[in-house]
């Protein structure tokens, strides 16, 4: 399919931070709230556009009793209400040796976390992030 990205080899950061294996991240989606108005005089409908909200999502990620790196700055988040930029860059560069992929930033607070016991044979552990600023995207080069 042309115009696809294969997730394999992307990579997570939590404020410069790395997540060196992500095992599951789910769908982080943006909704802009509307008002409808019938017209009596016709059959027109007035749409109003309201703010945009945003959806959380979970991460999962084995479980890392040492607290290191990125994971550490998710468990900063939900310990200390802290607000981190979350940036995830594809394997999409134009220049694999030198460049870098498309990169998706937002500025996120983790709101919760759930170890997973033994599931697959390791420990995992989910992050619920709540995005509280617009994605921004840096195109590929």
């Amino acid at each position: 399919m042309s115009g696809t990205i294969d997730t394999q080899g992307m990579k997570v950061t939590v404020d410069g931070q790395a997540i060196s294996c992500v095992l599951e991240m789910g769908d982080y989606s943006e909704t802009r709230g509307t008002n409808s108005y019938q017209c009596m005089s016709s059959d027109e409908e007035l749409i109003s556009f309201g703010p945009i909200s945003r959806s959380s999502f979970d991460i999962t990620v084995p479980y890392d009793a040492t607290n290191t790196l990125g994971i550490a700055k998710l468990n900063s988040s939900v310990d200390d209400k802290v607000k981190y930029s979350f940036a995830v860059e594809l394997n999409n560069a134009v220049t694999p040796l030198t460049g870098s992929g498309t990169i998706s930033t937002i500025t996120m607070g983790v709101s919760g976390r759930t170890k997973v016991y033994e599931k697959a044979g390791i420990m995992q552990q989910t992050f619920t992030i709540y995005p509280t600023t617009k994605e921004t995207i840096t195109p590929a080069d």
